[in-house]
């Protein structure tokens, strides 16, 4: 038998095909995560003319604020804050902590309400009179026993409270048009968002 660093032919052929098998699998899932997030915008785009992704906007107090999703929407702006977390999930509007009991862990997160306010008075600052709504969105994975806040609802309720639009050019709703281009101009990209 021929012995390599003082170990047997088979026993590194073993070796590399364990190696092949752990690879393998982490590719996998990372394309299988990279899919799920793919479904999960392409929901969240179906609502809206045209949408800016993780973007800072101008407070009016001369700083910025970060903003998951800005969506033009037919009912005027739609501020998301997006979570995709795995579990059942304790929310309330007043609560300073929200629980999240999922499938191998508890942990427990700041209630996003009040940073989504502050996104939303943010956008309104830009906006003038056009309406600004706000939603924390969480992905299918998690779900609400309990009940949640009425600005806080799960992906596939998304469409059927903001409908489904179709995204052709000249499209959006001219009645924001002005303002749109005028936030879009005012729009950085997030160099620290994924």
């Amino acid at each position: 038998m021929n012995l390599i660093l003082g170990l047997p032919a088979w026993l590194w052929v073993l070796l590399a095909l364990g190696l092949i098998a752990v690879v393998a699998y982490f590719a996998w899932e990372m394309i299988q995560q990279r899919r799920a997030r793919r479904a999960i915008d392409n929901v969240i785009s179906s609502v809206a003319f045209e949408e800016l992704r993780n973007v800072l906007l101008p407070t009016g107090t001369g700083e910025q604020i970060h903003v998951n999703y800005l969506l033009l929407t037919q009912r005027g702006l739609l501020v998301i804050e997006l979570f995709d977390v795995p579990g059942v999930i304790f929310a309330g509007e007043k609560m300073e902590q929200w629980s999240v009991f999922g499938p191998k862990r508890h942990f427990t997160f700041t209630n996003p309400l009040p940073m989504l306010y502050d996104r939303m008075a943010a956008v309104r600052h830009l906006a003038g009179d056009v309406p600004v709504e706000g939603r924390v969105v969480f992905s299918m994975l998690g779900e609400f026993p309990k009940g949640r806040p009425d600005v806080v609802l799960r992906l596939d309720a998304l469409q059927e409270e903001f409908p489904v639009v179709e995204r052709i050019p000249g499209g959006a709703a001219a009645a924001f048009a002005g303002v749109w281009e005028r936030i879009k101009k005012l729009a950085q990209p997030n160099p620290l968002a994924s």
